[in-house]
Order: structure tokens, then sequence, then C-alpha cells
């Protein structure tokens, strides 16, 4: 397969083609645009060219390419440095996209949304090479199945660039000076990609926990004027707060930030004009229209880890990634060829500090005075709702910088079976080595090509290369047709997953009794925490046993079952580990419910205000993009219901000395505290609990150490302490006995049996909640379980029992 001799002209990117040039605002847009290019005024105006791609034994593929406008997101002002050094009139709020299909092929089945690299400003040469490679495949796949490309440059890159040339300011350039940019152009990025598909899925996303938020199609237009109206009057008042200042630090003299001019808004006639060219261009709205349009993304060297981006943020929507040249951490990349390494690493050096200087400098920030002088939070970040601002900084952090490589592999692990990496086997850029690091325990799915180097749109020139240009020639094509097919099996991928998720989430009804509606064995296949917290609970029955538990924090399976969806998306990336984990938390709830009369649940006594007022609305320690998203009033609501469900069975632990009991603990500490003393060894008047352990105590009926079958709550209580205090006094005497002589220990055996044979079974639960990596983990030593059991025994003695007035009142959310 040959290159079509007229494809690098045809590829080129004219300065009459570029969005700045184009006038996209205007009702004639495009008026400009050279001979090349015909314009179709329908549905609505958009110009259309056919490009000749390759040469074959039949002839010139070729692919039809439209020029269609879309909104840009108007995010100014959030980083240092205005846009350019030259100033821009009226910069476009409109950029253009790329649309590629067959000419007269058959009607759109798949989307592939192509992501492009850093500093590419002149050819969309690979590009085209690419989209006809997949079309090709797509043929053969199905010929009543249509596929398209859609070319969406990254802010500041090919059309997107107002400027071209060896003149003009290459986008590295621009991070180099200022990288907090390129977090601007990201946001911008991927609140329009939103937008698009948005447009184009006809999704059914809103069932599921998972993904960025998408427009409602009643109201398409409507929402995404509202969007972008907001961005457009944040960016206003930043700008001119920033030339204000600006003005003042300069003595009133012209500051460089009155060159920014952020252009005109768009309208909803122009919007309404995209979405019906965009649908129509797609089939969407024909007769023949497909159920719903397959949406895929593929990115090319920065292009892949935008793609990525694009990938976790709607995975309820875009049903496969490939990376192209792209991978690993990014902080590994070796941009040699174009960029010294230490200036790449500045760059990313600098990523964190710049967004933070935003913040502090109040770039980012939207709250607003009062005429008191105080400041009114208005509950946006830039113009953005703050749940969508966290989302996507969440993304961005996990993807671009990558701090915390445990939370980007989780990603892959969760959605591994739907993503392909294509590698250059002598890459000096994105070396495979970076991608095989940076897999998860499971592997990934990576066709790395011997020879292969980076620059993919450029053609190897010297002798030297020609090793790698028969490399390219036979493998890229067949890289090409793999994407296509790694889509269509992704696609069966997806579904299957969604209707696993579908079924599980039918579970959610709490079946006849209270029993569980699936057998425990549902979550021993990998969740084998939740395993682990399942059979503590079972040790315990209706008329024996016992369960004890302290946390820092509210137990998730004690929340009211609407919660426990929410909890899971703090937790997981995936909607089908979201259900099983929503279902797992319901089994655990009905099995509490049956042994409520035999549990104490011991939290500390300012839990009521940390959860309420202090829980963030996203839970900083999740990973997850959806990050467990709340309100004070949903924590406050959450909290009612866990009180009025609990009390009985809830004691709050108040720090001080063990010596000294609580009046309501109903727990006789003389023994314990003694053999404390003895056992640390110190004084008295040192004892103090501070912190309760985080932990999961199930105690069987036959249990010795702690009889519990005929006991009451406090007598049970009284029994734990004074058995562990037995324990510590059987640790004292092997520590304090002559050498040679080894004293009786009753107790200390007793506990070791218990332990071995699980009549006392503990789990310790991770005080990192929301990292699925790490939950907890079971103790059956007797030495951790000695310390886990004194420090639970020193949480009973300093609490006491919520009485059942305590549950009316305090709605403020004040400690009790």
């Amino acid at each position: 397969m040959d290159v079509h001799p007229d494809l690098d002209s045809a590829a080129q990117i004219l300065a009459e083609e570029r969005d700045y040039n184009l006038n996209l605002h205007a009702e004639a847009w495009g008026s400009g645009l050279p001979s090349r290019w015909t314009p179709k005024p329908k549905p609505a105006l958009h110009f259309t060219r056919t490009v000749p791609v390759h040469l074959d034994d039949e002839g010139a593929t070729c692919v039809e390419e439209s020029i269609v406008p879309f909104p840009s997101a108007p995010i100014y002002g959030i980083n240092r440095k205005a846009e350019y050094g030259k100033s821009l009139a009226g910069r476009p709020n409109m950029h253009s996209v790329r649309l590629l299909k067959r000419p007269d092929g058959p009607p759109i089945n798949r989307l592939f949304i192509l992501h492009n690299g850093l500093n590419e400003a002149d050819s969309l040469k690979f590009y085209y090479q690419l989209s006809d490679w997949i079309f090709r495949q797509q043929e053969v796949l199905a010929e009543d199945e249509g596929a398209a490309c859609l070319v969406a440059p990254f802010p500041g890159h090919l059309m997107h660039s107002s400027f071209h040339g060896p003149f003009s300011e290459t986008p590295l350039a621009r991070y180099l000076t200022d990288a907090g940019d390129l977090f601007r152009q990201f946001l911008k990025y991927m609140i329009g990609m939103g937008w698009l598909l948005s447009i184009v899925a006809d999704s059914d996303a809103s069932k599921w926990m998972v993904g960025g938020d998408l427009l409602d199609p009643e109201e398409r237009p409507e929402k995404l004027i509202k969007e972008s109206t907001s961005l457009y009057e944040m960016s206003m008042k930043r700008i001119a707060n920033a030339a204000k200042v600006g003005r003042a630090e300069d003595n009133g003299e012209t500051a460089s930030t009155d060159l920014v001019d952020i252009g005109e808004m768009t309208s909803v006639d122009q919007v309404k004009a995209v979405e019906t060219l965009l649908r129509t261009t797609l089939g969407r709205d024909s007769d023949d229209t497909p159920e719903s349009l397959k949406v895929h993304v593929v990115g090319y060297s920065l292009g892949g880890f935008v793609a990525q981006s694009v990938f976790f943020a709607w995975p309820q929507v875009v049903s496969s990634c490939t990376t192209i040249c792209s991978g690993g951490a990014i902080s590994a990349l070796s941009p040699t060829a174009f960029a010294q390494p230490e200036e790449w690493q500045s760059v990313l050096h600098a990523l964190r500090p710049e967004m933070i200087n935003s913040m502090l400098q109040g770039r980012l920030g939207d709250d607003e005075r009062n005429e008191d002088g105080a400041f009114r939070p208005v509950g946006t970040v830039a113009g953005m709702p703050l749940k969508s601002y966290g989302y996507f900084q969440r993304i961005f952090e996990q993807v671009f910088l990558q701090e915390d490589r445990g939370s980007y592999k989780e990603r892959l692990s969760e959605y591994s079976l739907r993503m392909l990496f294509v590698s250059g086997g002598e890459d000096p850029i994105v070396p495979p080595a970076n991608i095989l690091d940076a897999s998860p325990r499971e592997g990934t799915t990576m066709l790395s090509v011997a020879g292969m180097t980076h620059f993919l749109n450029q053609d190897p020139k010297d002798d030297e290369d020609r090793r790698e240009a028969e490399q390219r020639e036979f493998w890229l094509p067949e890289a090409g047709g793999l994407i296509a097919r790694a889509a269509v099996q992704a696609e069966k991928v997806h579904m299957g997953e969604r209707k696993e998720a579908a079924r599980l989430k039918a579970k959610r009804k709490r079946p006849p009794g209270g029993q569980r509606s699936e057998p425990l064995e549902l979550l021993s296949n990998g969740y084998m925490f939740e395993t682990a917290l399942d059979k503590v609970l079972e040790a315990v029955e209706e008329d024996g046993g016992w369960l004890l538990i302290c946390r820092n924090a509210l137990p998730a399976a004690f929340l009211p079952t609407e919660a426990f969806t929410t909890w899971g998306t703090g937790l997981h990336h995936h909607d089908l580990r979201i259900q099983r984990y929503t279902l797992g938390l319901r089994h655990r709830a009905a099995m509490l419910r049956k042994i409520k009369p035999r549990t104490t649940l011991i939290l500390p006594e300012q839990i009521r205000h940390w959860f309420v007022n202090l829980s963030a609305r996203f839970e900083p320690h999740s990973d997850a993009p959806g990050g467990r998203m709340t309100t004070k009033s949903d924590r406050t609501r959450i909290w009612r219901k866990f009180e009025k469900s609990w009390w009985p069975t809830v004691r709050l632990f108040e720090a001080g000395s063990i010596c000294d009991p609580l009046e309501g603990s109903a727990v006789d500490a003389g023994g314990f505290s003694d053999a404390l003393t003895e056992w640390i060894p110190t004084e008295h008047r040192y004892l103090e609990a501070t912190h309760l352990p985080d932990v999961w105590i199930g105690i069987q009926p036959g249990s010795e150490l702690v009889p519990t079958r005929a006991g009451k709550r406090d007598g049970i209580h009284q029994d734990l302490v004074d058995g562990i205090a037995d324990v510590l006094g059987d640790l004292v005497k092997l520590r304090d006995a002559p050498p040679g002589k080894k004293p009786q220990t009753p107790a200390m055996k007793l506990l070791e049996n218990e332990l071995a044979h699980e009549r006392i079974r503990i789990v310790q639960i991770s005080a990192a909640e929301f990292n699925p990596r790490y939950r907890g983990r079971i103790d059956r030593g007797s030495s951790a379980a000695t310390r886990l059991l004194a420090r639970t025994a020193a949480g009973l003695v300093r609490s006491e029992q919520i009485p059942a007035p305590a549950r009316q009142g305090a709605a403020n959310g004040a400690p009790r």
C-alpha cells in the first residue's frame, strides 16, 4: 500500500484553514478558504473535500473530509500569561474539527475521535492515513456498518493554532514559560469534549454510577449555552481583575492583561446549527440511523494522555481507548527531538505549583464579596460547577501528573480489557518499558513494533532509516486494522459489563425477611476484604456471640442504603465494581440488622461534627473521579437516618484517662488499668486513651475468653475488659519469669486457641478507607490481636452509650 502522491500537499494546514482566520462566528464563515474546499449550505454551512490517501491495486482510496465548527469553552485568565505574545482581537470561541468518512459509505456505527501530539502544527497526514487504515478494516468487518473519524485538536495545536511557521510560538514553548496554560487548555478541551459526546453519542449514560455529566438531550443547546455563558462571564471578570491589579502595580500604566480579548459569545442558534450539522453528517437523525453510535478514542503522543483522560472521564460512553507512541508516566517521557530533557521536566515540575499559584492568587476561585466585605461562595470554580472542576482536576492529576502511580494503575486495571497500547520499539520519547512499568498486575494489551520510532507524522528520510520505513509500511496498516478490531471487541466487553452491572443493580432491592439476595461466594473472588468482614459478622448469632466495632469514621454498612452507591463512587472507577461493592454493602447491612441487639459500635464523640460539617464535598482521599460527592444537607440527612436506626448500639468515645471511666460506661476498669500499668509499664496517671482502633471483632457464642450467650450488653463489655486484663497479666508473667521457668498462662493460651479456631475473628480496617488497593487486613496473631483487643477495651472504658433522646435536635451538626 503506497501513499498517494497528492497526500502531502493535501494534508498541509494552510493559514486560511486555521480557526483564527475562518471567522467562525460569522454567518458566512469560511469565505477565505481556498478552492480545494466546497461549501455545503445544508443542513448548516460547512465545507467538504475529497482527500486521496493511499494507492493499492484497485486505485486510490479516499476519505471525505468536512470542516465542522464547534463551540469552544471560553476559559481564560486562570493562568499567568496572556494567550499569545501578540494580541488577538476577538479570540474565536468557536473552533473547527475535521470529520473524516468514506464518500457515499454506509450509515455510521462507530466514531473514532483522534487526538493529536505535541507541537504538531502543519500537517494532518498521519491522521488521514490512520483513518484510511481503520476504514479498510471496518469494511472487512461489516460492509453495512460505517465508521467515521473526528480530528479534534487540543487547544493551540493543528488548526486551533492561530499562527504557524518558524517565527511563531510552539505549544511546548508556551508551556515552558507558563505550565499552567496546559491545565487551562485541558479544562477547555474536556468541557468541549463533554459537549461533543452529549451531541453525538445518544447514550443512556445517566443510568450509570460512573462518568462525567452529559447534557440533557431535550435541552442540549440551551444547557450548553448556559454553561458557556458562566465560563465566559467568569473569564471576563478574572481578566478585568487582572488588568486592575496590573495597572496598580505599574503605577497606573496600561498592564499587559489589557491586551486580552476573549472574543464574542456563542449563540444558541449557532449551537443548534452545529448540533444539526454534526448529527446529520454522522447520520444520527436519518431513517436508517443505527441504534447507538459507538464512540472510541485514539491518541498519538501527547494525544494519548488526552485520549485516556476522555476515556476515564466518560467510560460509560466511550467504548475503547487506544494510545499510539504514548503511555506510562508523563514524567518519564524524554522529548529529546524537540526539547532538552530538563526543559520538559521543568514543565512537569511547574504544573502543580502553577495550579496552586492560580488558586492562591484568586484566578481559579469564583467567590464574591458581600457588601460588608465578606466572601460569599458561589459554588463554582473558574465558572465551572465544583463537581465538574473536581472531576476533571482528579483526572488531570492521575493521567498527566501521575504522582500516585497506584491510582493510575488502578484505573488501567479496571478498564484494561478496553484499552490498547501501540508503541515503537525504538521510540526515544516513550520507550515500551514506560508502558510496562505503569501496567497493572494483570498486564496490559500492547503492540510494540520493533525498529519504529516516535514521529509518525514525518517520513524517515535517511538510508539508515530504511528498516524503520519497512517496519512502518507493514505494521502501521496492521496497527490501524487492529485498532478497528479491538474497538469491536471492546464494544462487546463494554456491553457485557453493562449487562452485569444492570443485573447487580436489579438485586439491590432487599429480599423478604432480610435474607441476602446473593450467596457469600459472590464476594469471595477478588473481594477478600468484604468476605473477611462478612466472616466476622457470621461469628455472631441472634442468640449468642457479640460484634464489637471501633471506627474513627462512620462505617459504610451502617449508612442508609441509598448512600451505598455514593460511597462506592468514592472507591471504584468502574460501574461494574461499584455495583458489586454496593451489593456487598447491602448484604452486610442485612446481616447487621439481624444481629443489631448483639452489636456495639464505638465512635469518637466528635463524629457527628466531623461527618456533617468537616466532610469535604469531594472526598479528598478518593482517587476515583466521582469521588463521593455530597453536600452538607446530604450528610445531615444520612446522619439522622443512621442515628435513628442504630443509636441503641452506639457508644461515644471521649479521650481521657483509662483509670477514670465515664459516668455512663458501666464498666469497672480497675483490674484492666492495673494490668495495663504492668504491661506497658507506666503509672496510672499516664494511661491516656486518645484514639480508637479501626477494627471489627466478631466473637462466637462458644468463646471462653469472652462468654456471650447469656450475657447482657454491659456484662459482655465487662467480660471483654476482664478477659483482656487476664491476657495482659499472662504477658507480664512471661516477660518477668526467671530464665528457664515458664509460668502458667491460661488466658494467653485461651486467646491463641480462640484465634486459631476463629471463635474470635478480627479484621483491622485501613484509615485510608477510599484506597481500593488496601482496605485492611485479618489479624490472627496473638500479639496483634492483644494490642487491638486492649485498645478496644480502652475504648469501652472511655465511652458511654448514646441515650435515646440524643438522637433528636442538634440540627446544625454541632457535637453533642
